[in-house]
């Protein structure tokens, strides 16, 4: 079997759930499945987030599993990704931001009399 790092995930929105125990069933079915690592349905967002082994299963078994059950599949693999870009975005602006702070704080601090005749005292 291949590690983690080798396998993929999707995540899939899942039409057709009334109620928890949907979610639960489809996850059992799912867990059954040779290549499943892992499963994660929430009812509430009506989403599924699978990760598998792609030599063991592929995704359209994955999703016919799903279709058996009674429910319609969406791929959203592109929301991964945007995802990924989103929090790389947000990482960066944080960065420039302690940057701009801690340029803001030096020129405040290095204009104020009270600090410069403790600094020079000598």
């Amino acid at each position: 079997m291949r590690t983690e790092k080798e396998a993929k995930e999707v995540l899939m929105l899942i039409e057709g759930m009334h109620c928890i125990a949907c979610a639960r069933n489809l996850e059992k079915a799912l867990k059954k499945e040779q290549g499943i690592i892992w499963v994660k349905v929430d009812f509430l967002t009506g989403k599924a987030r699978v990760k598998y082994d792609p030599l063991l299963t592929n995704l359209s078994g994955i999703v016919e599993i799903i279709k058996k059950l009674g429910h319609k599949v969406k791929i959203e693999e592109e929301n991964l990704t945007e995802l990924n870009e989103i929090r790389l975005r947000v990482f960066l602006a944080w960065i420039f931001t302690l940057l701009i702070i801690i340029w803001m704080l030096y020129t405040i601090l290095a204009k104020s009399p009270w600090l410069s005749k403790l600094i020079y005292k000598a």
